[in-house]
């Protein structure tokens, strides 16, 4: 055998020592690691068929059966349920684990005595048992008990297993899809209608005018995207039920025949979905009735309040004109009694002034003065009398007629379309004026 032979068998033996020890090594800690990881499962059978799950707390017991593939509450089979919830707890239950053993303690110490028991029952008749008690201080998980030993668990498995009875039932109502909404009215008892439809003439701008408010002020006006989903949509969508009545008494015991707020919502298929906001409950809380739902049930005021307070100026944006040109058919002013009347040609781009062709980049620099003009404010006290006059009209027929008021020695005051509005400043309305005047 050749010295070169030699050393070639050395190398690959050694190559073979080195890949054994390696494969010895590492199939050691997986074993090990996998050994571990069976360790912290009490339960571990994610193959069981759970059929029945009970629930018991010191308020409230309940159970749930399969049927088919749904699970209905025994006794109240006609009520529903948030199926994915149930089906999530069962699974948390079969494999269930924990994050630490604790060795000794009195399960009252952990608010063992008096939890949440979750039982999970196979189609074999297996029982998967859990108590979960007191979350861990610092909000990082749960003290639970099973098979007689206390355990820390996480708090996704806590959250999961802790659930009262009632807690798995739907508490939404069957909202239409926002993001096809048709309209959005809201009634507010002593405070007036909120109507919000999509903007028919598209987004003035990136947060602006997806959508337009339709009543609630005296013209239509482009909202805000990111204050309507604040203030609006998303407490809207956000209502749920807290407590249930399944067998509701006369609408008026709740308040339901003078609502404090009734919010109707449609989408673009035709979809609809009423929320029917009644009197006081529990505090915090207001009776409620959904649209398709047989019961009554109380709300957190925490959203039907924010909706009932929202202030229009806080959702709506401040420019009077926030159309281009064209989609303007006519622009009047009159000041000092003079009348001045620009018509708009946009099939051609031509500008007209009282019947006389304009130069178009001329009246395009007082169109942009026009367009910078915004509203600062509102007050409910008087105006005086009318300084300005302006009237717009849209090729889709809308129609703004402003009147600019004396009121103070900063602010005019504005009427649109005869409603007392808002008020504006003096100075930049002030340098409009003079430039209408001076065209």
């Amino acid at each position: 055998m050749s010295k070169e032979l030699k050393k070639i068998i050395a190398a690959v033996l050694a190559l073979a020592l080195i890949g054994g020890a390696y494969f010895f090594v590492t199939s050691d800690k997986e074993a090990k690691k996998e050994a571990e990881i069976a360790a912290q499962h009490v339960y571990n059978d994610l193959n069981a068929k759970i059929v029945q799950i009970d629930i018991s707390t010191t308020a409230e017991s309940g159970s749930f059966v399969k049927d088919g593939v749904n699970w209905v509450m025994v006794g109240k089979e006609g009520v529903e349920l948030a199926q994915m919830s149930l089906d999530q707890a069962a699974t948390y239950a079969k494999t269930f684990t924990f994050e630490k053993k604790l060795e000794d303690g009195n399960p009252s110490d952990y608010g063992l005595v008096g939890g949440t028991m979750f039982t999970a029952i196979s189609d074999d008749g297996k029982e998967f048992s859990i108590v979960v008690g007191d979350k861990v201080t610092g909000d990082a998980g749960y003290f639970a008990m099973a098979e007689g030993n206390i355990y820390v668990v996480s708090k996704e498995t806590g959250d999961a297993l802790k659930k009262s009875a009632s807690a798995y039932r739907n508490r939404y109502p069957e909202f239409v899809d926002y993001s096809a909404l048709n309209e959005m009215k809201i009634y507010r008892k002593d405070k007036g209608t909120i109507n919000i439809k999509p903007n028919p003439n598209g987004m003035v701008e990136d947060g602006l005018g997806e959508y337009i408010i339709a009543e609630g002020f005296p013209c239509e006006m482009p909202v805000l995207t990111q204050e309507l989903a604040a203030n609006v949509g998303g407490p809207v969508y956000e209502i749920a039920a807290v407590s249930f009545f399944d067998e509701p008494e006369a609408p008026e015991v709740y308040g339901f025949d003078d609502p404090y707020m009734t919010i109707n919502l449609t989408d673009t298929t035709g979809y609809a979905c009423s929320i029917v906001i009644g009197d006081e409950a529990n505090e915090g809380e207001r009776y409620a009735q959904f649209s398709e739902k047989d019961y009554v049930c109380t709300v957190s005021t925490a959203k039907t309040d924010l909706i009932y307070n929202v202030d229009v100026f806080d959702i709506i944006g401040r420019y009077y004109v926030n159309d281009n040109l064209g989609k303007i058919s006519t622009i009047g002013f009159v000041a000092d009694g003079t009348e001045t009347m620009f018509a708009v040609d946009a099939a051609n781009g031509k500008i007209f002034k009282n019947n006389i062709e304009e130069d178009v980049e001329k009246f395009s620099q007082l169109f942009t003065k026009l367009t910078m003009l915004t509203i600062d404010g509102r007050t409910d006290d008087d105006f005086g009398t009318k300084v300005f006059e302006m009237d717009i009209k849209y090729a889709d027929g809308r129609v703004q007629e402003i009147d600019f008021m004396e009121y103070n020695s900063n602010f005019y005051g504005v009427v649109i379309n005869g409603e007392k509005a808002a008020v504006s400043g003096k100075k930049m309305m002030d340098d409009f004026i003079n430039a209408v005047k001076n065209y």
